[in-house]
């Protein structure tokens, strides 16, 4: 019995020996198809003394850490760039497992929650044990001062740095030189730490007001930033406030990372000026607010103070006659912005004696309307200097018998001007006498008794960009004796009573110039005129020369003699303009946004919007045949028309005619790409067929395009150049040149090319 008890024992062990043996083929069989062995000869944990023992190499590990300030919304975050993980506040810990051991890991924010940035520390390395320390500290991302201290509205710095985020917070007094940007707005500038980003690469930025140009920086410390430049074009101060609680109101920013929300900031006011409403008691810093008509204003040597009407409100500001409606003297920094109608006043704004000094948005019609043989002046700049205008329109000047110009300066230097519509003014559209260093841009002077610009005395280095001069009864330009050194770019001079342009000064440069219908003989008048450069488009056959030593051009508009190279197209030729055909011209529907009008027509008495018009090249202006003598000249009864200066998308006479800067051709061995003008003051050189974009933090914002700026293409002659949004030059429309994205030169160079999606309607 105990013999066969042993082999029963035997039997047993066989059979347990063989289940272990069969287990271990099923393990070995099922690793293998998960590719992935047990064995490991080379390190513990193999097959010692005949027994199997799992390896360690096959341990999943994970990362994880605390979180703090996470309070509200939602975190999103990713290892490696994918693997999104969603998190819900409150949350005070996260974790990403299954990662295996050696491989490397990078945790990183994909979404912030709204009003939060959060930094995560550990955030990169490689696995090689379970990680618990990769903490993530959230807190709130608000605006932050460029300039502490120097950073409300009206608050200005000295811009003494290459850049104009890194200048020392040296606050200006008003006496610095050099143009508006001599000082630069703290108030427009704010910064946003972009915590978790290395580059600027894919990132951009937009507030909830939409009201600011944003631009991405890598700081000193490689920290990144999206900083606010300036208002967007098209923005106001006005819309930066509440006119019913007479607040700012609150504004966030929105980082993107190619495209895809980021950051989000609290909202937030970012300003402590006091805003008042509907009270003329003015003091420095501070924003008056207009809801109702305060009469005459006269203020005197209160600097840093705001005054804004709402808008799309006139304000009858005229009650005596004489007298100016709006006076503003000795006031350096000030802002204002709104719609006038001083029928009561000759003068309507008169800006005496300022420095740094804002003016947007601002609007006058009627002036001295009621008031007979005591003016009629739109806009009176007198003694002041380095300020900024932009979108300014005058409409209707009265009294011929006295200086009712639209725009008058008279001893004002190193001030900007952008945008402005000049409409039925009953002297000269632009007059300057005795001012110089002074720059305008996109400028549409129709139907002026007088002149549309003119000049007196001592107007030197002044610079012209982008205008269209339509229907005035004298010329369309007159360059008087003592006015040199201009430089003139873009300019159309259509149907004006006399001579498209004449000239008797010296040492200008004209480019892109096209005359047709004017009335004189000749469409140009050089006399007693020396060493003027005239080069890229002439559109022009009529050309009478008289004295003068290289005048530029010669009879017949020939290339004459001096450095003039604006033949480089070939002959200069000459241009017809008819209805309908190169502009919009007459407007036959109703204009949405203007109430005076009947499908585009009323008469003159009836008329009480002169200033409001679905597009910035509209405007009144007599019922006539065009071009023809009918409808030239200031109108003060009949019949008026609303006009549209812009351009039409089938015209080839002003659209389209300018090279791409990249595609000019050689001429006079001569930097293809570049036009060298020579102020008294020195030389500039620009890039051709381009001007400089405007408070986008880049270049020095004098209009013109130089290196490393970025600059809009200027296809067309004239002011209109385009309109929509900004694209890369290199985009194709079915409307619009396809040009180089970067264009350069031996001369400029690093320009990013730019131009509007479309151009013509």
């Amino acid at each position: 019995m105990s013999n066969f008890g042993s082999m029963i024992r035997m039997d047993i062990d066989r059979k347990k020996f063989f289940h272990f043996y069969i287990f271990i083929i099923l393990l070995f069989t099922a690793c293998l198809k998960a590719k992935k062995s047990p064995f490991d000869f080379s390190s513990p944990g193999g097959f010692i003394f005949g027994f199997v023992v799992a390896s360690q190499g096959s341990q999943t590990l994970s990362i994880s850490g605390n979180i703090t300030g996470f309070t509200s919304g939602s975190l999103v975050l990713q290892n490696n760039g994918q693997n999104d993980l969603t998190l819900t506040a409150p949350a005070n810990r996260y974790s990403f497992s299954g990662l295996s051991r050696g491989s490397s890991y990078s945790i990183t924010v994909k979404s912030n929650p709204t009003g939060l940035s959060c930094a995560i520390e550990n955030a990169k390395g490689t696995v090689s044990a379970n990680i618990d320390n990769a903490n993530i500290t959230c807190s709130t991302l608000s605006a932050k001062e460029v300039y502490v201290n120097n950073s409300n509205w009206n608050d200005y710095v000295k811009n003494d740095s290459t850049s104009i985020f890194t200048a020392t917070n040296t606050a200006c007094t008003g006496s610095e030189t050099g143009g508006y940007r001599a000082c630069i707005h703290g108030g427009e500038i704010r910064r946003f730490d972009a915590i978790g980003l290395t580059s600027c690469t894919g990132i951009t930025a937009s507030d909830s007001l939409g009201a600011f140009n944003w631009i991405c920086r890598v700081n000193s410390d490689n920290s990144v930033s999206v900083y606010s430049t300036s208002l967007n074009k098209g923005k106001y101060l006005s819309d930066l406030v509440d006119f019913s609680t007479a607040k700012f109101k609150t504004n966030s920013v929105t980082i993107f990372k190619d495209g895809i929300s980021y950051l989000e900031s609290t909202k937030e006011i970012w300003w402590t000026n006091e805003v008042i409403l509907n009270s003329t008691a003015f003091q420095t810093k501070r924003i008056h607010l207009f809801t109702t008509n305060p009469g005459l204003l006269y203020i005197s040597t209160i600097p840093k103070l705001a005054i804004v009407f709402q808008p799309d409100t006139i304000m009858n500001l005229g009650t005596s006659c004489p007298g100016i409606a709006m006076y503003i003297e000795g006031s350096n920094f000030i802002w204002t912005e709104g719609s006038i109608n001083p029928t009561g006043a000759n003068t309507g704004y008169n800006l005496n004696a300022s420095a740094f000094a804002v003016v947007k948005n601002f609007k006058i019609q009627n002036t001295n309307s009621a008031c007979l043989n005591a003016g009629g002046m739109g806009f009176y700049v007198t003694g002041t200097t380095n300020s900024y205008f932009e979108d300014i329109r005058i409409s209707n000047t009265h009294n011929t018998s006295f200086n009712n110009h639209g725009i008058h300066l008279l001893s004002s230097n190193q001030n900007y001007f952008s945008n402005l519509a000049l409409y039925n003014i009953s002297n000269n559209g632009l007059l300057l006498n005795s001012s110089s260093n002074n720059r305008f841009a996109n400028m549409v002077i129709s139907n002026s008794a007088g002149a549309a610009i003119a000049t007196s005395s001592a107007a030197i280095n002044n610079s012209f960009i982008n205008l269209t001069i339509v229907n005035s009864n004298n010329d369309g330009m007159q360059l008087l004796t003592g006015m040199n050194n201009y430089f003139f770019s873009n300019a159309a001079f259509i149907n004006n009573g006399d001579n498209g342009m004449d000239i008797s000064s010296n040492a200008n440069t004209f480019q892109n110039i096209a005359l047709a219908a004017n009335a004189a003989a000749n469409q140009i008048i050089l006399s007693n005129s020396s060493n003027n450069y005239f080069t890229g488009n002439l559109r022009s056959t009529s050309c009478n020369i008289t004295g003068g030593t290289n005048p530029g051009l010669g009879n017949g508009c020939s290339l004459g003699t001096g450095v003039s190279d604006f033949n480089f197209s070939g002959a200069t030729t000459a241009i017809t303009i008819s209805t309908n055909v190169t502009f919009i011209d007459k407007v036959l529907t109703n204009d949405s946004k203007n109430p005076s009008d009947t499908n585009g027509l009323q008469t003159f008495a009836s008329i009480t919007d002169w200033l409001n018009f679905d597009k910035f090249f509209r405007g009144w202006a007599v019922d006539g045949t065009f071009p023809g003598s009918s409808s030239r000249g200031f109108a003060n009864s009949g019949n008026l028309r609303i006009y549209d200066w812009t351009l039409k998308s089938t015209d080839t006479v002003l659209r389209n005619v300018n090279p791409c800067p990249d595609e000019i051709s050689l001429f006079n061995s001569a930097d293809s790409n570049a036009v060298i003008h020579s102020f008294s003051t020195g030389s500039v050189t620009v890039l051709r067929n381009a001007i400089e974009i405007i408070g986008d933090g880049i270049g020095d914002d004098d209009g013109l395009c130089e290196t490393n700026e970025s600059c809009i293409y200027t296809p067309n002659i004239g002011a209109y150049q385009g309109h929509g949004n900004l694209v890369s030059a290199s985009t194709v429309t079915n409307t619009t040149k396809q040009c180089a994205a970067n264009s350069s030169s031996s001369s400029v160079q690093n320009v990013t090319v730019w131009k509007y999606e479309t151009n013509g309607y």
